[in-house]
């Protein structure tokens, strides 16, 4: 930037910004980077899309989520050969299924060729700077969302939830990479919310053009923490953190070197180019930040309304670890032969999943659902459901019944006697004469 560009106005800088000629390498990226980011940050993606807080976006929504539902497994069956369950769409909780990462390279090839055509149409244009200025909207905006999102799950701890029966009762070899890691989370709610506060400052941060570069930087530093523990714990949601980090990164292009020479050459650096689209009347320019602040407040507070909704207020009716005393079918005792015809030998009940231990190692997990005397626990491996009836004897026994293969199913079982952890109960000490590491 020259002398003269930094002593002029507000408004005069901006225009200087926008009327600066690129060169054919930024020309070329931008129209790259302009198709993939709004392909990305459309709905059907797994996360927050600014389309979502618009009023009747389901209208547009649908629409575009049936072309990819039907294009994503159509090009994962013609051009990469894959069958079954990998090009079927069904709720897993995961975010790097094949589809998804079949679906973000479509991504990359729609804008590769949407530049490259773009780049054939309009090869005498020598700047977009009004068209870059919306684009760091979009794409700030739709870091903000996602941002806020995770950071309200971790202030309203709902993300990693609280220490399961489960998770005490498992030994750490049995354990996944994921699991000791929300293990290692839900152990302590104010690390959680901690790094939910660092989520949220760095979505407010992007919501202003003064301070976006600010958050960029925040952003950067905790999703790439984030894409780590995503990598070395084996979370499946390595693909979508992947690109979030890679909107923090595009923010901060255009200021790199000016970081660099403040954070590493010792230099002074110019002001920030603070580019925003053109709106000529004020009252244009109050109504996008009234605007802005309202969709922004509706969706911190939905969102936060709706993580505290998820906090179990109470444990469920029969929580607690039990042994199993009999397992009776068709009203026999069921006698294990092995692998071949395990049976039950404890039963886990949490908050929300179930887990029971047979006899052959093996522990199935299943999600409960509570309704008068009985619980239904639905199997995510199997798509099918467990009815069970629960009677409580007394406060140390518990009584299922049901059917199971046709039969009928009777389950008698006892709570363990272990009820403290030392993971819960060991608590915050400011003085230690030697460490407590067991």
């Amino acid at each position: 930037m020259t002398t003269d560009a930094v002593a002029l106005p507000a408004e005069q800088l901006e225009a200087h910004a926008l009327g600066k000629k690129w060169d054919l390498a930024a020309r070329i990226g931008f129209r790259f980077a302009f198709c993939y980011w709004v392909l990305y940050s459309l709905p059907d993606n797994g996360h927050q899309s600014l389309t979502n807080l618009l009023p009747g976006a389901h209208y547009f929504n649908h629409p575009y989520i049936w072309f990819w539902h039907k294009l994503t497994p159509w090009v994962a069956q013609h051009l990469f050969h894959l069958s079954g369950t990998r090009i079927t769409y069904f709720p897993t909780g995961s975010g790097d299924t094949t589809l998804d990462y079949i679906q973000n390279f479509l991504f990359a090839v729609i804008a590769l060729l949407g530049a490259l055509v773009w780049s054939l149409l309009d090869r005498k244009r020598e700047q977009y700077g009004t068209l870059y200025a919306w684009l760091r909207i979009l794409v700030r905006f739709t870091l903000a969302i996602t941002l806020f999102e995770y950071g309200l799950a971790k202030i309203v701890p709902t993300q990693f939830g609280q220490l399961t029966l489960m998770q005490l009762m498992e030994r750490y070899g049995e354990s996944s990479p994921m699991g000791l890691l929300w293990t290692f989370m839900a152990a302590s709610t104010p690390y959680t919310i901690f790094g939910g506060l660092a989520e949220a400052a760095a979505a407010t941060l992007l919501l202003f053009r003064r301070t976006a570069l600010l958050g960029a930087l925040v952003a950067a530093g905790v999703l790439l923490n984030v894409v780590m523990l995503n990598f070395c714990y084996d979370v499946p949601v390595k693909l979508y953190s992947t690109n979030l980090l890679l909107m923090a990164v595009f923010l901060l292009l255009p200021d790199l070197s000016r970081l660099a020479n403040v954070f590493v050459f010792n230099r002074t650096a110019p002001p920030a180019e603070l580019t925003r689209p053109h709106l000529p009347m004020r009252w244009m320019r109050l109504s996008a930040k009234a605007v802005t602040l309202a969709l922004f407040a509706y969706f911190v507070a939905f969102t936060a309304w709706h993580g505290w909704q998820r906090i179990p207020h109470s444990a469920p009716p029969i929580y607690g670890a039990y042994d199993v005393d009999a397992l009776n079918l068709n009203g026999k005792p069921a006698v294990p032969t092995g692998a071949a015809n395990p049976a039950w030998k404890q039963v886990t009940a949490g908050y929300r999943s179930w887990i029971i231990q047979n006899t052959d190692g093996a522990q199935p997990t299943f999600s409960p659902y509570f309704k008068g005397n009985t619980v239904y626990l639905y199997s995510w491996k199997t798509r099918s459901y467990l009815k069970l009836n629960y009677a409580q004897p007394d406060a140390q026994h518990l009584v299922l019944t049901g059917h199971l293969g046709g039969g009928s199913l009777e389950v008698r079982l006892h709570r363990t006697t272990q009820t403290q952890f030392l993971l819960t109960s060991r608590g915050f000490h400011w003085i230690s004469e030697e460490p407590f590491n067991r």
